[in-house]
């Protein structure tokens, strides 16, 4: 779902379908691009077959907030579970620490103004 481009990921929404030599359906994220799997299905013999994802306005938001930083392309299962569940890494401090820490922040302004509102 996300390409390295340079520093910065872009989203990629592909996603190819496909019956693995088990007979299992497979679904995975059509990387690097859906040539590379259509010329993979061609030498291996299977079929595969794009999805275009569209991504909610919440991922679609996490995303863009994604877009502006500079996250080395290691850290981009970290990024996925964050744009598609908002899920942050947990037990180490990571390159969205500073997307957690705002939301954290957001979080506790919110509970501080329903107390002085009397909603808690």
């Amino acid at each position: 779902m996300l390409q390295h481009n340079g520093r910065r990921f872009r989203l990629y929404p592909w996603k190819a379908k496909f019956t693995d030599k088990h007979g299992q359906e497979q679904e995975k994220w059509a990387l690097p691009n859906k040539e590379w799997w259509q010329s993979a299905a061609e030498r291996h013999g299977f079929e595969v077959e794009f999805e275009e994802v569209t991504l909610m306005e919440e991922q679609q938001a996490r995303y863009e907030e994604i877009r502006q930083i500079d996250i080395p392309e290691q850290f981009r299962s970290y990024c996925i579970d964050y744009i598609m569940d908002g899920d942050f890494p947990d037990g180490f401090v990571h390159y969205l620490r500073e997307i957690e820490l705002k939301q954290e922040q957001e979080d506790q302004d919110d509970l501080l103004t329903d107390i002085l509102l009397g909603k808690v």
